[in-house]
């Protein structure tokens, strides 16, 4: 609430994660937690509503990744992700994801369109 921190006993959470990413959706009132499940495993949105945690959507164009970059822009009402990599240890000989940006509106994720 900005002054105590509250612990939760959510009945839904998602799995142990190793370098996700989270940022709140101003708009819609929702932590955003992005997980992977490794490289080229399984990537998956989750939100937290202040209650519980729920499985959003599992995009199959968006590999497993660590350490992906993500901001919330509230111009226009999206989660923006970019980057990460297939090792927690970063590129030094791994496969560094440069792929594309990523926007999510809270009920899925969409290639950001690329301007001149």
């Amino acid at each position: 609430d900005g002054n105590t921190w509250l612990q939760r006993t959510p009945t839904t959470s998602p799995p142990l994660q190793l370098n996700g990413a989270c940022v709140f959706d101003s708009a819609r009132g929702r932590t955003v937690f992005l997980s992977s499940s490794g490289p080229g495993g399984t990537f998956s949105t989750w939100e937290w509503n202040g209650i519980n945690w729920q499985l959003r959507v599992s995009p199959a164009t968006l590999t497993g990744r660590l350490g992906a970059a993500v901001a919330y822009d509230a111009a226009r009402g999206r989660t923006v992700m970019f980057g990460g990599s297939d090792m927690p240890n970063g590129p030094f000989g791994n496969v560094v994801y440069d792929d594309a940006t990523w926007l999510y509106d809270g009920s899925s994720w969409q290639l950001a369109a690329i301007s001149a």
